[in-house]
């Protein structure tokens, strides 16, 4: 079901920008700074202290707006303690490991089919390892490619 509300708002969006944008526009090149963001969750403890319950990861921004025939250009930043990495699949594009603290990547490609592409953090999750974190699979963001 959240699935089906997320992918349902980014359809309203998408039709939304679509109705604000020029009717005819040329491509021209975007460019994106995107980074792994970090939530932690705080809850009260039995005790009445607050703790720290959690840390949740996400790509910010989680959703990324462009025209068919734009080139993308995406300056990827990995902030985190863990390894992580960013693919968006059907565009073959994957920044491969980014190492913790510090590890960027900059990936170019052009938007040349309009659909809702889905972009995550191409490393599995490993805890003893280092790499990515247990909230692997909610690390998604979207790239929406609007029809001219």
């Amino acid at each position: 079901m959240r699935n089906f509300l997320l992918l349902a708002s980014l359809a309203l969006l998408a039709v939304l920008v679509a109705a604000c944008a020029p009717a005819t526009s040329a491509p021209k090149t975007q460019s994106f700074e995107l980074f792994m963001g970090e939530q932690i969750t705080i809850a009260e403890s039995e005790t009445g202290e607050d703790e720290e319950v959690g840390e949740f990861h996400r790509w910010e921004p989680p959703v990324l707006v462009v025209n068919k025939g734009d080139t993308i250009v995406i300056h990827v930043t990995n902030p985190r303690k863990n390894v992580h990495g960013f693919a968006i699949p059907d565009y073959g594009v994957n920044t491969g490991p980014l190492e913790p603290r510090g590890g960027e990547e900059t990936v170019q490609f052009v938007a040349d089919r309009a659909g809702v592409f889905k972009f995550a953090c191409n490393q599995p999750w490993d805890g003893e390892a280092g790499i990515c974190n247990i909230d692997h699979d909610f690390m998604v963001g979207y790239l929406l490619v609007l029809d001219r």
